[in-house]
C-alpha cells in the first residue's frame, strides 16, 4: 500500500491545487500523453463522453485501481463516444491516458472535451 494516500488526495482535490495533485499523482508522466484521474466508489461506474472526432485521432485508455494501487480494471480502451465501464468492486481511483494514434504529442486542449462522471446503476438494472 505504498500509494495509500492517493485515494484521499483525489477525494480532497478541491482543497489542494491542481498542480500539487498532478505533482503527487503523476510525478513523472509521459510528456506526450495527457491524463485525467479521480476517485471512484464501490458500486459506481465510470462513464465517458467524448467527441467521435477525438477517437479518430487518439487512443483513450482507462485503468481503475483499488486503494492499495492494485489494478481492478487494467488498461481498458474507450472505443465509443459514450462508453460506460463495469461497476467498481471497491473504492479506489482511476487514471485515463490519451495518446495520439500517429505517435506525436497529445495537446492539453483535448482534455476539456473528455467528460468522465461516476454513475450508480439504476435500481431497475439491479433486479
Amino acid at each position: 500500500a505504498l500509494q495509500w494516500h492517493t485515494y484521499v488526495l483525489l477525494c480532497c482535490r478541491s482543497m489542494v491545487s491542481a498542480e500539487a495533485v498532478r505533482a503527487i499523482y503523476l510525478p513523472v508522466g509521459n510528456p506526450e500523453t495527457q491524463w485525467l484521474y479521480g476517485a471512484t466508489q464501490q458500486g459506481y461506474s465510470l462513464r465517458f463522453e467524448l467527441p467521435a472526432s477525438l477517437l479518430e485521432e487518439h487512443l483513450v485508455f482507462c485503468s481503475v485501481y483499488d486503494r492499495a494501487s492494485f489494478p481492478l480494471l487494467p488498461s481498458l480502451q474507450v472505443e465509443r463516444p459514450s462508453h460506460t465501464l463495469p461497476p467498481c468492486g471497491e473504492d479506489g481511483f482511476w487514471a485515463t491516458r490519451i495518446v495520439r494514434k500517429d505517435g506525436t504529442a497529445t495537446r492539453p486542449e483535448v482534455l476539456p472535451s473528455v467528460r468522465v462522471t461516476l454513475e450508480r446503476p439504476s435500481r431497475t438494472a439491479l433486479h
